[in-house]
């Protein structure tokens, strides 16, 4: 990467898409490079002499299945973050699920505007410099002032951030994004936060959960009551909790408990003997 300017790989057969994702990009003063079929991006002279910082791979280009794609443009530019875009639909969750698996380092849901292009545009430099991506956390509260408070201090902290006012939305990018924490109301709306914290710990429990509330539902803001919610939240798994309205020290301080608890369960989670490995010792 020279001068610090990334050069980025566009694979979009989409003309319309590509001018927007362009435009973004060259206001991040990016040099872009397109193609808009696998025969050019691997057959194209230009494009072979270059040095590719990052490519956006859209997962249906063309009649190639971008997902596919990714090893061959591995192997072309190894040293390259490779992100992985799809339409607003819910029918491709899966399919950027399965282009983490697959190797993608980065997934991005079109369409996308200047805010999330900068968001990626500053993991993929952390990545290139230290190898690491930033930490993501997760925002869940229906209180629009209260979501933008929190997710202004966690970025000011160095974390990605996403907000959501409803929980099937937080949820969703649950299923295809790397989230390491989740910082959700006790009471909202719809699906509460007891059940989001009892959901997260069932089905991804290598994330964390930080539980926050600043009354009850009958609007019982003793603090008794208040801590008896907060306690009822860890019983059901949180590995922080927060009484709002909190102090930028005391937010820091609950999100590095959660990814403390998270690290010791995956050292737990690595120490317990494999099951084929007990097979395997059995039969000998």
């Amino acid at each position: 990467m020279s001068n610090n300017r990334l050069r980025v790989l566009v694979l979009e057969d989409s003309t319309t898409q590509t001018k927007i994702i362009k435009r973004l990009l060259l206001e991040h003063d990016c040099q872009v490079f397109v193609a808009h079929s696998a025969r050019e991006a691997f057959s194209s002279g230009e494009l072979y002499e270059q040095d590719i910082d990052v490519m956006l791979v859209d997962i249906h280009f063309g009649e190639a299945n971008g997902i596919d794609l990714l090893g061959p443009l591995q192997r072309r530019w190894p040293d390259a973050i490779r992100i992985v875009m799809t339409t607003d639909s819910k029918d491709d969750f899966g399919g950027l699920a399965r282009a983490r698996e697959a190797g993608a380092h980065l997934v991005l849901r079109k369409p996308f505007g200047p805010g999330e292009c900068a968001e990626t545009l500053q993991d993929v430099r952390n990545l290139l410099s230290t190898g690491e991506r930033r930490e993501h956390v997760v925002v869940l509260d229906d209180s629009k002032t209260a979501g933008k408070i929190a997710s202004n201090l966690l970025s000011s902290f160095g974390y990605r951030v996403s907000v959501f006012q409803q929980a099937e939305d937080a949820i969703q990018r649950l299923n295809y994004d790397h989230v390491d924490v989740v910082l959700t109301d006790v009471f909202m709306p719809g699906m509460s936060g007891h059940e989001v914290i009892q959901l997260v710990r069932d089905v991804w429990p290598e994330v964390g959960v930080v539980a926050m509330t600043g009354g009850t539902h009958g609007g019982d803001q003793t603090r008794p009551a208040l801590d008896r919610e907060l306690q009822k939240s860890k019983l059901l798994g949180a590995d922080g909790v927060l009484l709002k309205p909190y102090a930028p020290p005391e937010l820091k301080r609950a999100i590095r408990d959660a990814e403390s608890a998270c690290l010791s369960r995956k050292r737990e989670q690595a120490l317990k003997p494999n099951i084929q490995d007990m097979l395997y010792l059995d039969d000998c």
